[in-house]
């Protein structure tokens, strides 16, 4: 018995637990830039509101983004999401001789050893594999520390602001593409798999991939065209068709069922109308159509564009608690002549 409560305490004891102020700021950081948003207004005035992009490489950045959060004051603590490729994951199935109270020291154990460069880590239990019987299996996911999380660092040591909560974009969104999938239009029974594809403002094309509503892949690749301008479509389709190689891997069949939902412009829809044979059903929508779909009472200010940043800010500013959070890393950055560096 005593095994049992110390293995329980021993994994709660540094389990991030956070309780996030609904409608709060919440801040993206991703490959480029971080962007920032909050919300305004209430009732059918609500609205996501892009505050500042502020790119990594921008002269002045941390003055900059100390400016832009010192705006924040009187506002909830801001929600941090991770969207860089600064993200490692790793899956790790449980023995099957593994107690159930052993559970918690083993995956702390497992992520410790599979990450050790990150400075922050955090786990999810993956849902069961109706095909594959097998113990548990959890993911785990760190963050390694770079420059701009340095830069990051110091701007919110100046202005005084600790995040409410951290977490990852494509984990915090599994929820948003599930969603999706069930309120956009779709024909068949429910399909086991959905991609969700968009492209973000601070310079990648993030692509979350769920089995079961467990997270089984996310791809970040930096895109030289944007939705809307020729040969963006074709860039997406053949990222798509070579995330399908992966899926493939990781027992991906036709038969199983796939949402492929891409967040695009107008422009690129007649593309992404001719449907893949490994996708059940597809749908390419403008950001701001998909914000209606699962969020009608809010709309994005200034319009979201092509870009799906607003979207995300939109759907986690309603967390009352992250999937999977990560203790914030307590980094001191080191500052030489006004500059802040590794």
């Amino acid at each position: 018995m005593l095994d049992q409560l110390y293995g329980l305490f021993s994994f709660f004891k540094n389990k991030e637990r956070v309780t996030l102020p609904k409608g709060g700021p919440v801040i993206i950081m991703g490959e480029d830039a971080a962007v920032i948003y909050s919300r305004g207004g209430t009732g059918p005035m609500a609205s996501i509101e892009r505050r500042a992009l502020l790119p990594w490489r921008m002269p002045g950045f941390e003055a900059a983004m100390q400016e832009a959060l010192s705006g924040l004051k009187g506002q909830p603590a801001p929600l941090l999401l991770f969207n860089g490729s600064n993200q490692k994951y790793f899956v790790e199935e449980t023995p099957a001789s593994l107690r159930w109270y052993d559970a918690p020291r083993f995956v702390k154990r497992k992520a410790e050893m599979a990450l050790p460069e990150s400075v922050t880590r955090g786990w999810m239990r993956q849902p069961a594999n109706p095909d594959v019987k097998a113990p548990p299996v959890y993911l785990m996911v760190g963050i390694d520390k770079t420059a701009p999380m340095l830069r990051m660092a110091a701007a919110m040591n100046a202005a005084g602001i600790k995040p409410s909560g951290c977490g990852t974009l494509p984990l915090e969104s599994l929820s948003l593409a599930t969603e999706l999938a069930a309120k956009l239009p779709r024909k068949g029974p429910p399909s086991r798999w959905v991609m969700l594809m968009a492209q973000h403002e601070n310079g990648c094309l993030r692509q979350i991939i769920s089995r079961d509503g467990g997270m089984i892949i996310t791809r970040i690749t930096p895109t030289p065209y944007l939705p809307g301008e020729e040969k963006w479509d074709e860039e997406a389709g053949r990222e798509f068709n070579a995330t399908l190689i992966y899926m493939a891997r990781r027992g991906f069949t036709p038969e199983q069922g796939l949402d492929f939902i891409v967040l695009c412009d107008k422009a690129d829809k007649a593309f992404f109308e001719k449907k893949p044979d490994a996708a059940r059903n597809v749908n390419a929508v403008t950001v701001a159509e998909a914000m209606k779909a699962i969020m009608p009472g809010i709309i994005a200010s200034p319009p979201p564009g092509n870009f799906a940043d607003a979207l995300h800010a939109a759907w986690a500013s309603n967390f009352a608690a992250l999937r999977v959070p990560l203790p914030y890393p307590q980094l001191t950055p080191v500052v030489k002549d006004g500059k802040t560096l590794h």
